[in-house]
């Protein structure tokens, strides 16, 4: 990342839909409020595994997919002796 204008450079991105939605959003706001240009490049999740941890880009964002349950059954294990989420 350069200084407060120039350019971000590659920006990785898993090719998974979540991360294709935020991708843009990420490069406007660093656009518009650091003057800061970027490029997308979205690759293969193999790809990015082996890319990110190494610094092959100068920017990526990443998250974990975890499945939310209905808060109900989330409560029912959580708020009980043994439940499965204490």
């Amino acid at each position: 990342m350069t200084t407060a204008t120039g350019s971000a450079g590659d920006f990785l991105v898993r090719d998974v839909t979540p991360h294709i939605a935020t991708a843009p959003i990420v490069q406007d706001v660093l656009k518009r409020e650091l003057k800061s240009e970027s490029t997308i490049r979205q690759v293969a999740s193999r790809v990015w595994y082996e890319e990110a941890p190494r610094g092959n880009s100068e920017l990526s964002i990443t998250g974990f997919g975890v499945t939310i349950p209905h808060v109900a059954n989330y409560w029912a294990n959580t708020f009980k002796t043994g439940g499965g989420y204490n």
